[in-house]
């Protein structure tokens, strides 16, 4: 995985909007495909990624190096499916194939940014 300019998340960490947008299209992949491989429900998986950056962004300030933003996302969403496991499939999870680019969803990011400006609204 390509790894960021350092200086991204010092802007991301100051509360700028386009250095999350930036990370977020970094690690949305990672974060997804590891839902979808382990819940099987594309539209759970989509769900609970959006709650992991929406939890990475309000706790941004705490985040010093990239490795610790990674391992914060893949924890929080192991954290979320624990979380909803009352709405995990029975049956076990299916095997997906893809890039995460390919992964990618502008409709997720979407509701993300949403859900933010909400937050700081109220």
């Amino acid at each position: 995985m390509e790894q960021p300019d350092p200086a991204l998340l010092e802007q991301f960490r100051n509360g700028s909007q386009e250095a999350f947008r930036q990370l977020y299209k970094l690690y949305f992949g990672t974060v997804y495909f590891q839902l979808l491989r382990l819940l099987g429900q594309e539209a759970l998986a989509e769900k609970l990624t959006a709650n992991v950056f929406v939890k990475c962004w309000n706790l941004r300030s705490n985040f010093t190096e990239l490795t610790n933003l990674k391992s914060f996302l893949l924890v929080t969403a192991y954290r979320e499916i624990l979380d909803h496991a009352q709405e995990l499939p029975e049956q076990p999870a299916r095997t997906v194939a893809g890039s995460d680019e390919e992964l990618f969803s502008e409709e997720v990011l979407h509701e993300v940014l949403l859900r933010l400006l909400q937050d700081e609204v109220h």
